[in-house]
């Protein structure tokens, strides 16, 4: 008896551990997917300017403006964003 308490005991923690990595990378997800959202508008709304013949500096909207530590431009490259850890509850 004491055995299998012990058994479905570890069992409820092991899935308590899973659950907490889910969310963690449940919100990642999230927080990568707005962040992309957040480019993609600045994308498209550089693109509406250029179209409507607007002449403002295009070259510091969108994703041209967001430069990488090289100086290069964002380009879609999802690797450097950084993704903040979640606390643990």
């Amino acid at each position: 008896m004491n055995l299998k308490l012990s058994k479905l005991k570890e069992e409820l923690k092991n899935l308590k551990d899973e659950n907490v990595t889910l969310r963690a990378s449940n919100d990642n997800h999230v927080y990568i997917n707005e962040k992309l959202n957040k480019a993609l508008q600045k994308q498209i709304e550089g693109k509406n300017k250029k179209k409507t013949g607007s002449k403002t500096d295009n070259s510091k909207s969108g994703l041209e403006g967001t430069k990488d530590s090289n100086g290069g431009g964002f380009g879609g490259d999802i690797s450097s964003i950084m993704i903040a850890p979640m606390d643990q509850e």
